[in-house]
């Protein structure tokens, strides 16, 4: 089993220049992305404002890492393609469960949050 997160980026700034109503649009927006990128059996949900946790079953960390290359990819087809003032952008982190260490469902959702900030900073965007 393998963990993502995901954080959008610049979502502040999408909620702060056309309203919460288009801030709810790239939510609805990502969310179906992800739907449409992931199998019916990994699980997808939305753990705060703007981030989403996404738990891939079965599945290696490369290959949890492909699927969200896949989601990469579609997303740059639905900004070229999309008439929206704003354009979708996102940061994620993936960690695989090792079950020889135990960790606690917290503990890989801290972890893969840390890469996802770590991937954050190396492109240059803001968190929130």
């Amino acid at each position: 089993m393998s963990l993502a997160f995901v954080d959008l980026d610049r979502f502040k700034h999408i909620n702060d220049t056309w309203g919460h109503e288009e801030g709810d649009r790239a939510l609805i927006a990502i969310a179906d992305l992800m739907k449409a990128a992931f199998r019916e059996s990994d699980i997808l949900a939305r753990q705060g404002g703007d981030e989403f946790i996404i738990l891939f079953a079965n599945t290696s960390r490369h290959d949890a890492a492909t699927a969200m290359e896949t989601l990469s990819h579609n997303v740059a087809r639905f900004n070229q393609q999309a008439a929206n003032p704003w354009q979708l952008a996102f940061s994620w982190g993936c960690v695989e469960y090792d079950p020889a260490s135990h960790p606690s469902l917290n503990a890989l959702v801290a972890t893969a949050d840390r890469l996802m900030y770590q991937a954050k900073q190396k492109q240059g965007r803001e968190r929130r």
